[in-house]
């Protein structure tokens, strides 16, 4: 592959990407579509291409191609002022200003690790396809802001996530979208340590020792909980892996532990999950009860995620609601009619 363009592409105003034909390109020298798997992120990464400046023909770095130009505009303003060419780039065929183009195939690395992590069963590879996921997705949405995922807290939800599937069943290993009220205070140890479990020495329930159980309280209802914010807080939006769960009675659970061979405990109600070990939760997105865009935006992400660990898990034959879907079923149902058979 060059590592130059021999030849400028014609002189254009500044107007959106435009795609063009798909055409062959040699990667050590294997011949390959443009639009064909994704390149490796090292051929991304090693590939810099020299961009010709078209006022004097020295070829630049994409970093450092805008501040040429600058410079050419100070001492000569009119020939400045010539359209800027349309670089072409090298993995996609799409159409770039010089000054986009880093920034461009930067994106093309990222998308290519992904793509290479994928194929790993490791938590840290899973954790990292999984933040990068809701990160861009919120920098995509334009709900940066909210976004609170955390990388090694992913890892240990992700290490937790992985051995569940070696000893529960496809329908209690699933995750779920859970929330947390909790006031503007406990924000900043949330997003660094995670939800932890009352110790009564630094950690402690905000009201009472837990009616269901000492541990974190989450609700699938994201309006259930709004009065532990006290009128100055919001809501963590997470991923939680349940697992088996204790129906709870607040007669016999009352600041107790958690009960042996159990996960979690569940209120009568079904509003109150008490997890017991921080790495069952995973904070995704912190949102205010006024905030109803980013509600909504948010819990399609949280969702869209918890769809892809089915899938990494293997587990993406059961829904969202829990129950399996009919190819599952109609698989199970071929499958118990050979056994009789």
């Amino acid at each position: 592959m060059p590592l130059a363009h021999e030849s400028t592409m014609p002189s254009s105003s500044r107007e959106p990407p435009k795609k063009r034909p798909p055409q062959q390109l040699l990667d050590g020298g294997r011949s390959c579509s443009r639009t064909a798997a994704i390149p490796s992120w090292k051929f991304c990464k090693g590939f810099q291409p020299l961009i010709p400046c078209e006022l004097c023909d020295e070829r630049l770095e994409p970093g450092s191609y805008s501040a040429h130009v600058t410079k050419h505009g100070q001492l000569y303003p009119r020939e400045a002022e010539a359209p800027l060419s349309l670089l072409p780039c090298e993995v996609c065929a799409d159409l770039f200003l010089p000054s986009e183009y880093e920034g461009h195939l930067q994106k093309h690395v990222a998308a290519s690790q992904i793509h290479e992590l994928r194929t790993q069963q490791t938590p840290v590879a899973r954790a990292a396809c999984w933040i990068q996921q809701v990160r861009s997705g919120a920098e995509e949405k334009g709900v940066q802001q909210a976004c609170v995922a955390n990388f090694d807290l992913a890892v240990s939800f992700a290490d937790r996530a992985i051995r569940q599937t070696s000893f529960l069943s496809p329908e209690l290993a699933m995750p779920k979208v859970v929330h947390h009220w909790t006031p503007t205070k406990n924000f900043e140890s949330i997003v660094n340590s995670n939800l932890r479990v009352p110790d009564r020495k630094k950690v402690f329930h905000q009201t009472d020792e837990g009616c269901y159980g000492s541990g974190i309280y989450t609700s699938p209802d994201f309006h259930f909980g709004t009065s532990y914010a006290r009128n100055n807080g919001g809501c963590f939006m997470c991923l939680g892996l349940p697992g088996r769960q204790w129906p709870a009675r607040k007669s016999k659970d009352y600041g107790v532990p958690r009960r042996r061979n159990y996960d979690t405990h569940i209120s009568p109600n079904k509003k109150e999950w008490v997890f017991f070990a921080s790495d069952q939760l995973l904070p995704c997105f912190w949102v205010e009860l006024q905030d109803t865009k980013t509600q909504s935006v948010a819990l399609e992400l949280v969702e869209a995620l918890a769809a892809s660990i089915r899938k990494d898990l293997r587990l993406e034959l059961i829904q969202s609601d829990g129950t399996k879907a009919p190819e599952a079923s109609a698989r199970n149902k071929k499958t118990r009619g050979t056994k009789h058979r």
